[in-house]
């Protein structure tokens, strides 16, 4: 279902869900669908979603603004803060973690990305919690990044991104874990 609106003369989908009214609007240049809005149902009543939106499509108000393009954009400076801190502190990271075998560490890497590592006889667990602190800012293959900054004489065969549960305690939200093993340290890594 679509609705044409008043001001704007753009069209825009409908969602329904009971009593609860949406409107999205296809942005064909960004290649994006906006929720524009959302709202209780109540036809013919002055706060009902539908003329509450409509009315701030009348005031100009509807879609979005520069700021919020802005806001799809990974900030640059995040990702260069989580890159910097990544390299300034990872290798601590994993040494102070081979230095208390089975004691599990953690650190939010530029306030992006928590990480928890734990050594073990096996090797350097680092666990990768999920979803990122901040969306958007992590560009692809981050993980490999991280451990790179944490172990970097290891070798590509001494890294398993598919070691199973991270030892201990399993944290509440998902994580993906990643075992490098003990061959791959040394002891300043």
């Amino acid at each position: 279902e679509t609705t044409q609106l008043p001001r704007s003369n753009q069209v825009v989908f409908n969602l329904h869900a009971e009593r609860w009214r949406g409107l999205t609007w296809w942005d064909e240049a960004a290649g994006i669908v906006w929720l524009v809005g959302a709202g209780y149902h109540r036809s013919g009543e002055r706060d009902d979603v539908y003329e509450l939106l409509k009315a701030k499509d009348k005031a100009g108000e509807l879609f979005p603004t520069e700021e919020d393009y802005l806001r799809l954009e990974p900030s640059r400076a995040t990702a260069d803060t989580f890159a910097a801190d990544l390299i300034e502190n990872g290798l601590d990271l994993s040494a102070e973690a081979l230095q208390n075998p089975d004691t599990e560490l953690r650190r939010v890497f530029g306030g992006v990305l928590e990480v928890r590592v734990k050594a073990t006889q096996d090797g350097l667990w680092i666990g990768f919690l999920q979803p990122p602190l901040v969306s958007g800012v992590l560009p692809g293959g981050y993980h490999l990044a991280v451990v790179a900054a944490l172990a970097p004489n290891a070798e590509i065969d001494d890294l398993d991104f598919s070691p199973g549960r991270f030892p201990g305690a399993p944290h509440t939200s998902h994580e993906d874990v990643a075992l490098i093993a003990r061959s791959g340290l040394s002891p300043i890594d």
